[in-house]
């Protein structure tokens, strides 16, 4: 889907990439499903623009300095987006009275400064605090506020947050004169908000800002148009939206596991060729099956932590990191290379290696100066920890020599892995708009497995429990399930898994 010729995600990622959400707050692909998007008529923009600086004024800011400001959030709302004066309530309209919560410890109470009605009945849709109305222009939303002066040293946002999740109102609009947020705080689960700067969207870069303020607080938002389409069923289903990412996530990194475990068999298989080894004994024993399973998970683990590093903006930012260490740039050259040689990735090298060298880079730290990238020495990154990971034995430390005998990992199953990390259903996942949460079930995920080494010829049969949420492969010797007569192996394979499956008919 495009609108006047730019794809719908390109639009939303372009407005997204300004305002910077911070956790969770809506999904583009929901967005799109509902075939919502920001506004690109200019001229009807330019119009809003203008409509934008009329409101804009200057006020003293807290450092003395002049800020531009709106003088009001009612003026924003009703001039700018043709919201009805009703449709924002004070304290005096508040009927069912003001959502509170008492902080006892602090002699505090935390009351929003005025709510938006429901489109249907009774009832709160959204809270608001305008921090004007008190008398803070300017204040910053993530900067310590005590205006008891009673020792809560929170933010604005972590007041409003808790506002929002004790009295059950999800949905919140933080304002400060120079900055609108909007906030959704769901009882239970992880916040997210995203901040709108006024005075930018005033100008020609500001206009997906703009844009984006209409689309999400808009009067068809909030009090009409389609119900599905309104902001408390958009945010929920950008909720919902997530947690299937994560699901589909926490699939796709099992998947990964398996091809990272396949890779390393060929790389074993390659060494023993030349005399050599990089599992050893590893597949051997019950203690070495452990520990080859621990540093597969253990790839994965840095590798998503990577990613989400990225998307944040945690490492560094320029061209030296990015073209020869970065995750993200390693799986699009990656990528690329598949469609250049399509089955020739397989006896191609250089991935692996490069890898390593970041994984290296993150645990010892590097640069020009010591803020590039300080040493992060802990247990995720330790290359002791796994030392067969880069071709050594258990004994010594990886600082002692040159790294000789490097597992021959192919680029083939590199790609594979990052593209089960990084792409789902033909879209790139955005790891920044993953919470703790989602990221700990893709770890569970992968909990929980072993890793056998097979005595001969097996079968695989992948299954999905009743009200799990992802597949299981169960793997058995072959040999001995064709031993049994067809009609019994049904039976054989539930005494000696304890799962009852229905095999293929070519297997029965």
């Amino acid at each position: 889907m495009a609108y006047y010729g730019i794809p719908t995600k390109a639009l939303h990622e372009q407005w997204l990439g300004l305002v910077q959400p911070v956790g969770l707050v809506v999904a583009p692909a929901v967005l799109t499903k509902l075939e919502l998007v920001p506004n690109q008529n200019t001229a009807y923009i330019s119009a809003l623009q203008l409509q934008l600086k009329g409101l804009l004024d200057e006020v003293d800011g807290r450092n003395g300095e002049p800020l531009k400001v709106v003088p009001g959030l009612r003026p924003l709302l009703t001039e700018l987006l043709d919201w009805r004066d009703e449709d924002l309530l004070d304290h005096e309209a508040l009927v069912a009275g003001v959502p509170e919560v008492v902080l006892s410890e602090y002699g505090e109470t935390l009351r929003p400064t005025h709510g938006v009605p429901k489109l249907e009945g009774e009832g709160l849709q959204a809270l608001v605090m305008d921090l004007t109305s008190l008398g803070e222009w300017g204040r910053d939303f993530d900067a310590p506020w005590n205006p008891s002066g009673n020792g809560w040293d929170a933010t604005p946002q972590q007041r409003f947050e808790r506002l929002l999740k004790e009295t059950e109102h999800p949905i919140g609009l933080l304002f400060n004169g120079s900055q609108l947020r909007l906030v959704h705080a769901p009882r239970g689960e992880s916040s997210g908000w995203l901040t709108l700067p006024l005075e930018p969207m005033a100008e020609v870069a500001g206009r997906p800002m703009l844009g984006a303020l209409e689309l999400l607080l808009g009067v068809d938002r909030l009090f009409g148009g389609n119900p599905e389409q309104r902001l408390p069923a958009v945010l929920a289903a950008s909720r919902k939206n997530q947690n299937e990412v994560s699901t589909r996530l926490a699939e796709q990194v099992l998947e990964a596991l398996w091809e990272l475990l396949l890779g390393f068999d060929a790389a074993e298989r390659s060494a023993r060729e030349r005399g050599a080894t990089v599992l050893g004994e590893l597949s051997g024993t019950e203690e070495g099956q452990k520990q080859l399973y621990g540093g597969l998970i253990t790839v994965l683990l840095r590798l998503v932590f990577l990613l989400y590093a990225e998307d944040e903006a945690l490492m560094p930012k320029d061209s030296l990191y990015g073209q020869h260490y970065s995750v993200s740039a390693l799986a699009d050259r990656l990528r690329q290379e598949r469609v250049e040689h399509q089955s020739g990735m397989a006896e191609r090298r250089g991935g692996w290696a490069a890898l390593l060298s970041l994984f290296r880079l993150v645990y010892d730290g590097g640069g020009a100066d010591p803020g590039y990238l300080p040493a992060r020495h802990g247990e995720l990154f330790d290359p002791d920890a796994y030392p067969f990971l880069e071709g050594r034995g258990a004994d010594g430390s990886y600082t002692d020599a040159i790294l000789t005998n490097l597992p021959a990992v192919s680029d083939d199953v590199v790609e594979k892995v990052l593209s089960k990390l990084i792409w789902l259903d033909g879209e790139r996942l955005s790891y920044r708009a993953l919470d703790v949460e989602q990221i700990g079930s893709v770890y569970e995920g992968i909990m929980g497995f072993t890793v056998e080494q097979a005595s001969g010829p097996s079968v695989g049969i992948t299954y999905r429990p009743p009200r799990q949420k992802i597949s299981i492969t169960v793997v058995v010797d072959g040999e001995q399930l064709l031993a049994q007569p067809a009609g019994k192996r049904e039976k054989w394979l539930d005494d000696h898994t304890g799962v009852a499956l229905k095999l293929p008919a070519r297997v029965k």
